[in-house]
């Protein structure tokens, strides 16, 4: 329960008895939950979080980040900002290697998280801490993310749910959405000069590995969504795998990796950890 952003957020630090005993300092994961940008808490997903460190031999850490009704999606994105700058100053004080940081969201989690290295990549050629922190960044693995939010907002008028979804609020209305849609903004790096071979190639060496992961069941986020952003990404050369599991839904994945005598827990494991190792070896 550590102090970690200027929003006054908090981080907890998860770490498995083989990352305690290795002399050797570990990739650190960050575990950032969805929840419709309005509700989630590090608590929730402490078991998760304690998994993931397991199956990982990572340093995990889970970061709370201002939900809708005290933050909107600058916030949190300031809050991912923070978490990541803290962990390459107090990262090796937990056994964690600052040099080697993933991500892991989902849902909302997956966005933000995607959103993030896009906004430090973009800032990247004026400003120097964003460099640094994204090329501390190796890799990302989303779970059923939403990368087209004018397109989601259309699915959940047609669901009737856009009052109980916190996601046009987090995006502050209409002049938001496309501004923080990772589709969009992959977009207009396509369309500007970013498109030129010389800056492709200068943007090119800070994108790290991205692995899409979304369930063919899923009615909360349709696969679109993943589907859409990774012929985005390929377009822009970046380094981007999608992997589709069959007769998941939006949360069986995040329920089941809470406990392995659950039904998906294994097969949601042997898809993650593996990712993690080829990002820690590739990289």
């Amino acid at each position: 329960d550590i102090l970690y952003s200027v929003n006054k957020c908090r981080l907890d630090i998860h770490r498995s008895e083989k990352s305690v005993s290795s002399k050797q300092l570990r990739p650190i994961l960050v575990y950032v939950y969805g929840g419709a940008w309005m509700a989630g808490s590090k608590e929730m997903y402490c078991v998760l979080a304690a998994n993931l460190a397991k199956l990982t031999s990572c340093v995990v850490c889970c970061p709370d980040y201002l939900l809708v009704g005290k933050g909107n999606v600058v916030h949190m994105l300031q809050d991912l900002k923070d978490c990541t700058r803290w962990l390459i100053n107090h990262g090796k004080e937990y056994g964690g290697d600052p040099d080697n940081i993933l991500f892991v969201g989902h849902s909302a989690g997956a966005h933000l998280s995607v959103l993030n290295l896009i906004e430090l990549i973009n800032q990247s050629q004026w400003n120097t801490e964003s460099n640094n922190i994204v090329r501390k960044i190796k890799g990302i693995i989303a779970i059923a993310g939403i990368y087209d939010i004018p397109q989601h907002l259309l699915y959940e008028i047609g669901r009737g749910v856009e009052d109980l979804s916190g996601m046009y609020r987090a995006m502050l209305g209409v002049t938001g959405l496309k501004r923080y849609s990772p589709y969009f903004l992959i977009q207009d790096m396509l369309s500007r000069n970013d498109s030129t071979n010389s800056n492709r190639e200068e943007k090119s060496i800070l994108w790290p590995f991205i692995v899409l992961l979304h369930g063919d069941h899923d009615n909360t986020v349709p696969i679109q969504q993943s589907e859409k952003f990774y012929t985005a990404s390929r377009d822009l050369d970046i380094p981007v795998e999608f992997h589709e599991i069959k007769h998941k839904s939006h949360t069986d994945y995040i329920i089941d990796m809470m406990n392995e005598k659950y039904q998906y827990h294994k097969i949601i494991s042997d898809i993650i950890a593996p990712y993690v190792e080829k990002i820690i070896r590739e990289q």
